[in-house]
């Protein structure tokens, strides 16, 4: 498995494991968890079944770990995952794709670090033209990490954008470039797929769409000679220094909350 992708794996059969212990099947000394791997078109799939433990219903409210378990593997590796709260035991059926085991490398000119500390003085400095209230476009984020995904996600909906939609590869943000046009744009540079967020810079520069990108793999990250100058953030992103680059480049100031 891929050294990227890998914690991702880790912390749905965390989740699982923790989830067992705590009101599952290893709450009881009687219960147990049996977990099968098999190959599927070049892939893994692992069956994981509870038995023995309390009855099981499922939960009233999804919460973060039912959430983490669903979607994280579809959204970070191109998998899939089935969780089932069936009476005798939760069970979970996670694929994990060939491309997952494979390992790709790639090359190019360096993008430039900008990464600072904002203080709130700074940002009360900064111009701002328009409420974030009065932008119907949706903002998009690209990232193939489900964690840090959502994080920013959270982070945009919190300054106030009221729409606001994740992808995890290019090929599906190209796909939603064809139909609509976004307000604002979080790029990751290096996805798991080997590529680059490259290709929808280029697009987000002929759409006229500001963006920015960020980075946490590691500091060399290719992209194409024009896009050299582009602002870029490092993981995880400081919550202060994204509203400060959301001023800059779009003229906008947060929804003040109570």
């Amino acid at each position: 498995m891929r050294a990227e992708v890998a914690p991702v794996f880790s912390l749905v059969i965390h989740e699982l494991a923790t989830n067992a212990v705590k009101y599952g099947a290893l709450s009881k000394p009687e219960g147990s968890v049996t977990i099968d791997l098999s190959g599927e078109n070049g892939g893994i799939l692992m069956c994981w079944r509870e038995r023995g433990g309390p009855k099981v219903s499922p939960p009233e409210e999804k919460g973060f770990g039912e959430t983490l378990i669903e979607q994280a593997v579809p959204h970070e590796l191109n998998g899939r995952t089935s969780l089932q709260f069936v009476s005798s035991g939760v069970e979970a059926d996670v694929f994990l794709p060939a491309e997952v085991f494979t390992t790709e490398t790639d090359g190019g000119p360096a993008l430039r670090s900008t990464a600072e500390m904002v203080t709130e003085s700074d940002m009360e400095e900064l111009p701002s033209t328009i409420s974030v209230r009065d932008i119907t476009a949706p903002a998009i984020v690209l990232e193939d990490n489900f964690i840090i995904a959502k994080e920013m996600r959270d982070q945009l909906e919190d300054f106030g954008f009221g729409d606001v939609r994740s992808f995890s590869n290019s090929a599906a943000v190209i796909e939603f470039l064809s139909e609509e046009t976004p307000s604002f744009t979080v790029l990751d540079v290096n996805l798991n797929d080997g590529a680059t967020s490259t290709g929808v810079a280029l697009m987000l520069c002929d759409l006229s769409v500001p963006f920015l990108f960020v980075t946490g793999y590691r500091d060399d990250a290719p992209v194409d000679p024009s896009l050299i100058t582009t602002q870029r953030l490092t993981k995880p992103v400081i919550t202060s220094e994204l509203e400060r680059q959301l001023v800059l480049l779009i003229g906008v100031h947060r929804v003040k909350t109570k």
